[in-house]
């Protein structure tokens, strides 16, 4: 008993499920009980049951119309292919490619929806092995998109008959982050040097035995320029994170998947409203069943009465 207790102190999810589970209980068994005493234990049950699930479907309905509660999977982008170079030769879905596809601007929402797509397509996410080592190091030139109408059938393109969905495409080419030139990082880092250099030795502040050499003074700056020269010749020289020559672009080509909100709410909702009809058709049959035996009850009061009073 005390380790159950310490259970549900340490658990909240634990104390969650009891709430819930104690609330259906005391809610629910409370109203089945008091039909339960007033109808009989089989139809007080049929009834608790209906009512139920006749108030379960209309919050499902809602959770239906509206998107909420249970919701299913999220709308989202599926990366299809990684183009590198030139994107108008390889892509081969919808329209001919760019003319009939649609211009975005890198900073509309669509773009800014499928950057985390991008990324893990060209860096590879938490594996890595992608074409880029960080998302830093490449930037959007230029996206495009087609596709995404609805449709309906027989021609009725309108709401509500417009249940039909065209495939929605989404390219996003991007660009390498050009490198900082080799010879101005080498420049940059031999100016440093230099100045680091006579910080250290001021000429008012150092004694004559004390003043390096004009060979020693340069000697931190050619190895503070030399120091950082072989990564600003590595970074010029364009590779990708695999040791590979990068492309001048890379295009990620995107198919949209609708997802399945409401899938959720409507297996509910569906379920719920079957249950509901199942448990209100037995009340109705039992009612047919009872007023079918209360007519036969008084068709035969009336044979017996007209008998009885001949004789």
């Amino acid at each position: 008993m005390v380790h159950l207790l310490a259970a549900l102190s340490w658990e909240p999810q634990i104390k969650g499920a009891l709430y819930v589970a104690i609330a259906v209980a005391v809610l629910c068994g409370s109203v089945q009980l008091l039909l339960s005493t007033n109808l009989g234990a089989r139809m007080g049950f049929q009834a608790a049951a209906a009512g139920l699930f006749g108030f379960l479907t209309l919050i499902g309905t809602l959770w239906w119309v509206y998107a909420i509660g249970p919701k299913g999977t999220a709308p989202s982008w599926q990366t299809q292919e990684v183009l590198a170079g030139d994107a108008v030769e390889g892509i081969d879905v919808g329209p001919a490619f760019p003319a009939g596809w649609k211009a975005l601007e890198a900073e509309d929402p669509d773009v800014a929806d499928a950057a985390p797509v991008v990324g893990e397509a060209l860096t590879g996410g938490e594996e890595g092995g992608g074409v880029f080592s960080t998302a830093s190091d490449y930037v959007v030139s230029r996206a495009y998109e087609t596709g995404g109408g609805t449709y309906g059938p027989l021609g009725l393109d309108f709401r509500p008959f417009d249940l039909f969905h065209e495939a929605r495409y989404l390219v996003v080419e991007v660009a390498p982050v050009p490198p900082e030139p080799a010879e101005e990082a080498a420049a940059g880092d031999q100016a440093a040097g230099v100045e680091a250099a006579a910080d250290q030795a001021s000429p008012d502040e150092a004694s004559p035995d004390q003043a390096p050499a004009a060979g020693d003074q340069a000697a931190p700056a050619d190895q503070a320029g030399g120091g950082d020269q072989a990564p600003a010749d590595q970074a010029a020289g364009g590779e990708a994170a695999g040791g590979e020559e990068l492309a001048d672009s890379y295009a990620v080509v995107m198919v949209r998947d609708l997802g399945s909100v409401r899938l959720n709410p409507a297996v509910f909702t569906i379920v719920s409203f079957l249950l509901f009809g199942l448990f209100t058709r037995r009340l109705h049959l039992r009612d047919r069943r009872a007023m079918a035996a209360a007519a036969e009850a008084a068709r035969a009061e009336a044979e017996r009465e007209p008998a009885g009073a001949g004789a």
